[in-house]
Protein backbone atom coordinates (compact mmCIF):
# COMPACT_ATOMS: atom_id res chain seq x y z
CA UNK A 1 0.00 0.00 0.00
CA UNK A 2 1.23 3.45 -0.86
CA UNK A 3 0.21 6.88 0.40
CA UNK A 4 0.52 10.22 -1.39
CA UNK A 5 1.81 12.98 0.86
CA UNK A 6 2.15 16.64 -0.10
CA UNK A 7 4.92 18.59 1.61
CA UNK A 8 5.84 22.24 1.51
CA UNK A 9 9.23 23.08 0.10
CA UNK A 10 11.93 24.62 2.23
CA UNK A 11 15.39 26.03 1.83
CA UNK A 12 17.02 22.60 1.49
CA UNK A 13 14.13 20.53 0.11
CA UNK A 14 11.66 20.46 -2.72
CA UNK A 15 7.96 20.59 -2.01
CA UNK A 16 5.14 18.84 -3.77
CA UNK A 17 3.53 15.43 -3.78
CA UNK A 18 5.57 12.34 -2.95
CA UNK A 19 4.55 8.68 -2.95
CA UNK A 20 5.55 6.68 0.15
CA UNK A 21 5.21 2.97 0.90
CA UNK A 22 3.14 2.34 4.02
CA UNK A 23 5.07 0.09 6.40
CA UNK A 24 3.36 -3.19 7.19
CA UNK A 25 5.82 -4.78 9.59
CA UNK A 26 8.63 -3.86 11.96
CA UNK A 27 11.45 -3.98 9.39
CA UNK A 28 9.54 -1.77 6.93
CA UNK A 29 8.81 0.68 9.75
CA UNK A 30 12.54 1.21 10.26
CA UNK A 31 13.03 1.97 6.55
CA UNK A 32 9.99 4.23 6.09
CA UNK A 33 10.36 7.87 5.10
CA UNK A 34 6.92 8.64 6.58
CA UNK A 35 8.34 8.91 10.10
CA UNK A 36 11.21 10.45 11.97
CA UNK A 37 13.94 8.46 13.70
CA UNK A 38 12.26 8.09 17.11
CA UNK A 39 8.83 7.39 15.63
CA UNK A 40 10.29 4.57 13.52
CA UNK A 41 11.40 2.79 16.70
CA UNK A 42 7.99 3.25 18.37
CA UNK A 43 6.20 2.02 15.25
CA UNK A 44 8.54 -0.98 15.02
CA UNK A 45 7.70 -1.90 18.62
CA UNK A 46 3.98 -1.54 17.88
CA UNK A 47 4.21 -3.82 14.82
CA UNK A 48 6.16 -6.38 16.88
CA UNK A 49 3.34 -6.30 19.45
CA UNK A 50 0.74 -6.92 16.73
CA UNK A 51 2.87 -9.69 15.18
CA UNK A 52 2.74 -11.61 18.48
CA UNK A 53 -1.06 -11.86 18.25
CA UNK A 54 -2.09 -15.34 17.06
CA UNK A 55 -5.87 -15.81 16.77
CA UNK A 56 -5.45 -19.60 16.64
CA UNK A 57 -3.99 -19.56 20.17
CA UNK A 58 -7.32 -18.51 21.70
CA UNK A 59 -10.39 -20.70 22.16
CA UNK A 60 -13.88 -19.21 21.60
CA UNK A 61 -14.99 -17.28 24.66
CA UNK A 62 -11.46 -17.14 26.06
CA UNK A 63 -10.20 -13.59 26.79
CA UNK A 64 -7.61 -12.49 24.25
CA UNK A 65 -4.78 -11.12 26.36
CA UNK A 66 -1.51 -10.06 24.76
CA UNK A 67 1.38 -8.80 26.90
CA UNK A 68 -1.02 -8.17 29.78
CA UNK A 69 -3.50 -6.20 27.64
CA UNK A 70 -7.06 -7.54 27.31
CA UNK A 71 -7.68 -6.83 23.62
CA UNK A 72 -11.44 -7.41 23.95
CA UNK A 73 -11.89 -4.69 26.58
CA UNK A 74 -9.07 -2.23 25.99
CA UNK A 75 -9.78 0.58 23.50
CA UNK A 76 -7.34 0.83 20.62
CA UNK A 77 -6.51 4.38 21.75
CA UNK A 78 -4.94 2.91 24.91
CA UNK A 79 -2.65 0.75 22.76
CA UNK A 80 -1.67 3.88 20.80
CA UNK A 81 -0.87 5.67 24.07
CA UNK A 82 1.15 2.69 25.34
CA UNK A 83 3.41 2.86 22.27
CA UNK A 84 3.31 6.69 22.14
CA UNK A 85 2.52 6.76 18.41
CA UNK A 86 2.20 10.16 16.75
CA UNK A 87 -1.10 11.21 15.09
CA UNK A 88 0.39 10.84 11.59
CA UNK A 89 1.38 7.24 12.38
CA UNK A 90 -2.05 6.50 13.85
CA UNK A 91 -3.60 7.85 10.64
CA UNK A 92 -1.69 5.59 8.28
CA UNK A 93 -2.01 2.55 10.55
CA UNK A 94 -5.76 3.04 10.97
CA UNK A 95 -6.62 4.15 7.45
CA UNK A 96 -3.98 2.69 5.09
CA UNK A 97 -3.21 -0.55 6.95
CA UNK A 98 -6.44 -1.43 8.81
CA UNK A 99 -8.59 0.25 6.11
CA UNK A 100 -10.92 2.18 8.40
CA UNK A 101 -12.58 5.14 6.69
CA UNK A 102 -13.17 7.14 9.88
CA UNK A 103 -11.49 7.49 13.28
CA UNK A 104 -14.24 5.42 14.93
CA UNK A 105 -11.74 2.59 15.48
CA UNK A 106 -9.91 4.52 18.23
CA UNK A 107 -12.46 4.13 21.06
CA UNK A 108 -13.54 0.62 19.98
CA UNK A 109 -11.99 -2.59 21.41
CA UNK A 110 -8.42 -3.02 20.21
CA UNK A 111 -9.06 -6.56 18.95
CA UNK A 112 -10.96 -5.23 15.91
CA UNK A 113 -8.06 -3.09 14.72
CA UNK A 114 -5.34 -5.56 15.77
CA UNK A 115 -6.96 -8.32 13.69
CA UNK A 116 -7.11 -6.07 10.62
CA UNK A 117 -3.49 -4.98 11.01
CA UNK A 118 -2.42 -8.60 11.54
CA UNK A 119 -4.31 -9.62 8.38
CA UNK A 120 -2.45 -6.91 6.43
CA UNK A 121 0.89 -7.99 7.89
CA UNK A 122 0.21 -11.64 7.03
CA UNK A 123 -1.00 -10.78 3.52
CA UNK A 124 2.18 -8.94 2.55
CA UNK A 125 4.26 -11.66 4.17
CA UNK A 126 8.04 -11.67 4.05
CA UNK A 127 8.04 -10.80 0.32
CA UNK A 128 7.89 -7.14 -0.72
CA UNK A 129 6.91 -6.11 -4.22
CA UNK A 130 9.34 -3.95 -6.09
CA UNK A 131 8.40 -0.89 -8.08
CA UNK A 132 8.77 -3.00 -11.24
CA UNK A 133 5.88 -5.34 -10.42
CA UNK A 134 3.43 -2.75 -9.08
CA UNK A 135 2.46 -1.20 -12.45
CA UNK A 136 1.61 -4.68 -13.73
CA UNK A 137 -0.58 -5.40 -10.70
CA UNK A 138 -2.36 -2.04 -10.95
CA UNK A 139 -2.91 -2.31 -14.71
CA UNK A 140 -4.57 -5.70 -14.21
CA UNK A 141 -6.80 -4.26 -11.48
CA UNK A 142 -7.71 -1.25 -13.65
CA UNK A 143 -8.59 -3.46 -16.61
CA UNK A 144 -10.80 -5.65 -14.39
CA UNK A 145 -12.62 -2.55 -13.11
CA UNK A 146 -13.02 -1.22 -16.66
CA UNK A 147 -14.52 -4.51 -17.88
CA UNK A 148 -16.93 -4.65 -14.92
CA UNK A 149 -18.05 -1.06 -15.60
CA UNK A 150 -18.68 -1.85 -19.29
CA UNK A 151 -21.01 -4.69 -18.30
CA UNK A 152 -23.24 -2.28 -16.32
Amino acid sequence: TYVLQVKEGGIFSKGGPQLFKVPGNSSEALKSDLMGLFEKRRCKNFFQFVAKYDPAAYKPGQPRILEGVDLDKTPFMDIIKKYELEPNTVDFVGHAVALFTTDDFLPRPAIETIEKIKLYMDSIGPVSYTHLTLPTIYSVQISVVAVSLKKK
